[in-house]
């Protein structure tokens, strides 16, 4: 009875919560939900363009087309759309969706889930790491309501708002490089997928985060042992391929991935590029070139300068005018919770503890805050996560950056300039900050945690939200 009740107590408060999120979905993307058949969320540019390619797709055997050859654009021989979907899991939800209802409705309602999960998996990444709700509940939240998210969906939406399933990828890897099995594999392999299934932008970030991370993470912990070679921490030694079973699980992850989405960008790619009778591609070349991967990229102050229609910053730096053109690098904004928070979780990840020497290099006793051995491989591998996500967070911002810039005569080449060698088809290079948003929110979550844990430790009876 006890842990049925348990279990209905913890279901209350995430309903609770997510009622919350609900409620915060409705107020930012408002009035559009009672709107949702007649008007387009955010601003007329690109998502004016998907909503007529969704009418194309419920409307094209009217016309007795084919789905990939409308007669409607480049008269009299018309233009050819890719039959190959490069984001097969999001073209079915468009084209099932719109079995019931109208092009505008589909497209908002892609939107609106966009917001809502966002903040639901991000929740759930926080509490993995954390087991704390309260900040689990901040950290969906922040995520719900970054700028990013926001600015990108306003003018683009499609394949740029599905950023919920990035924290639920983040948190199978977890769970996998905690314990790697076949079972944690194949559930890892399936929401890779759906990223890669639904955005092929996020499919390329979730795939460098991997990387980071994994670097941040292992590094962590490959120092942590060298610097206690005699001690009996497992967690240190670890790693994702540490035997050969992990090891081929790993790559069983990666296969599952190649096959699914290989077929689909290669296609698609190919595809979108073929001529038609007109010599035009739906994806003009002068799109692809060195300009606009430079206008495209960000600045290091975007994200730590907010719009000037954020009041605090009028006053602060004087502005007397709130016009500003809605300036897509805005979208890249952390602001100062985000990174003073985050600032604290890193703090602790590199905090020397008194602690650890006593344990490994004097008595070789558990004393102070590890009481047991299990206590301490907790810790560390809490640590080494906060490390993975600060190497993953810095790292994306790089790549986030101009391709190059110039001292005096000599072109410095930034790490973003790989892009232009091996992805060229990726040219909003400033996009790649919705991983450094976050884990800017992971971090600063686990930085509110830990000041919640301390003020706990002096005041007991300290709650938030009353959760």
């Amino acid at each position: 009875m006890g842990t049925k009740n348990n279990y209905g107590k913890r279901f209350r408060a995430e309903l609770l919560i997510f009622t919350a999120f609900a409620a915060i979905t409705v107020f930012v993307i408002w009035p559009l939900l009672i709107r949702a058949g007649s008007s387009v969320y955010g601003v007329p540019n690109d998502n004016i363009g998907a909503i007529w390619w969704l009418w194309w797709l419920k409307n094209y055997r009217s016309f007795s087309a084919s789905v990939q050859t409308c007669p409607l654009i480049g008269y009299p021989f018309g233009a050819y759309f890719s039959p190959v979907p490069m984001e097969p899991i999001q073209y079915s939800f468009y084209r099932f969706s719109l079995l019931f209802l109208n092009e505008a409705f589909v497209f908002n309602l892609d939107i609106l889930l966009s917001f809502l999960l966002s903040g639901i998996t991000m929740y759930y990444l926080v509490k993995h790491i954390t087991r704390d709700r309260k900040s689990a509940f901040f950290g969906g939240l922040a995520y719900l309501i970054a700028p990013y998210h926001a600015y990108q969906t306003m003018f683009v939406g499609g394949g740029i708002a599905p950023v919920q399933w990035m924290p639920l990828y983040i948190l199978t890897l977890l769970k996998y490089c905690d314990k790697p099995n076949a079972k944690r594999a194949l559930i890892l392999g399936i929401s890779a997928v759906l990223v890669a299934g639904t955005s092929v932008h996020y499919a390329l970030f979730t795939g460098l985060f991997t990387v980071f991370f994994l670097v941040g993470r292992y590094s962590y912990k490959y120092f942590k042992r060298r610097k206690y070679p005699d001690s009996k921490c497992k967690a240190s030694a670890s790693f994702l391929m540490s035997s050969k079973r992990s090891l081929l699980l790993s790559l069983l992850v990666v296969l599952i991935v190649v096959l699914f989405s290989a077929p689909f960008y290669t296609l698609g790619l190919l595809k979108s590029d073929k001529k038609g009778q007109w010599d035009i591609t739906t994806t003009p070349s002068q799109l692809r070139v060195e300009e606009h991967y430079v206008k495209n990229s960000a600045h290091p102050k975007d994200y730590i300068l907010p719009t000037r229609r954020n009041l605090l910053w009028r006053l602060l730096s004087g502005a007397t005018s709130d016009v500003e053109t809605l300036d897509i690098q805005k979208s890249l904004y952390l602001g100062l919770t985000l990174i003073i928070l985050s600032g604290l979780s890193v703090a602790f990840a590199f905090r020397k503890e008194k602690q650890e020497r006593a344990t490994f290099e004097d008595s070789g006793l558990l004393t102070g805050d590890y009481r047991t051995e299990a206590d301490f491989n907790g810790k560390l591998l809490f640590k080494a996560n906060l490390f993975g996500f600060f190497v993953a967070g810095i790292a994306s911002l790089l790549f986030s950056l101009k391709p190059y810039f110039y001292i005096g005569g000599a072109k410095i080449l930034m790490p973003s300039y790989a892009f232009m060698i091996f992805v060229p088809w990726f040219r909003w290079y400033l996009r790649i900050g919705s991983v450094v948003q976050l884990c800017a929110v992971v971090l600063a979550s686990v930085g509110l945690y830990l000041l919640l844990t301390s003020i706990k430790a002096k005041w007991k009876n300290f709650t938030l939200f009353g959760l």
